[in-house]
């Protein structure tokens, strides 16, 4: 009994805040999933920036691409890969691979730009004395961060439509 009345003290305090889910029905009308539907994205170099690119899709249009897009996102990506512990003989047993996103999104008609910025993300992994080892360590740590870049992406995309129109 004194759960169920803590989550309705809860549900009352959250919705008397007005909060509101990013990617729901507004009272206003504004749909930030509405808008999402009506993304390009633009293709994005290099391997890494298919994986952002493969990702942000899945994320921003799962229905697939818009066949008359209203905006464009353009996403540069730059990348580092940096040693952060060392044996006594300096060589590196753990690497920081670091993405850098600096997006923009355009109206497709105008080439306005309507949102930008730039997001980054750090991956760590580990060297060991497989080289099979750390070339999939050092990819999996590159699908990390290409997926926290694309999410960081799509929710400044996602917040910025609901300030628009929210």
């Amino acid at each position: 009994m004194f759960r169920v009345g803590l989550a309705l003290t809860f549900a009352a305090l959250i919705g008397a805040c007005g909060f509101q889910p990013l990617y729901g029905e507004r009272a206003g009308g504004g749909q930030v999933l509405q808008e999402f539907r009506s993304i390009e994205i633009a293709p994005i170099a290099d391997r890494v920036g298919q994986l952002v690119r493969n990702q942000l899709i899945d994320s921003v249009t799962p229905q697939g691409q818009p066949r008359s897009p209203v905006f464009i996102l353009t996403v540069t990506l730059e990348q580092t890969k940096e040693g952060v512990a060392f044996q006594s003989d300096e060589q590196a047993t753990r690497f920081n691979v670091s993405l850098e996103a600096t997006f923009a999104l355009r109206e497709a008609a105008t080439g306005n730009v309507v949102a930008q910025g730039k997001t980054r993300s750090v991956a760590a992994f580990n060297i060991v004395r497989s080289e099979f080892a750390n070339i999939t360590a050092e990819a999996d740590a590159l699908r990390r961060a290409a997926r926290q870049i694309a999410d960081s992406i799509a929710l400044r995309i996602g917040v910025h439509f609901s300030t628009v129109q929210g």
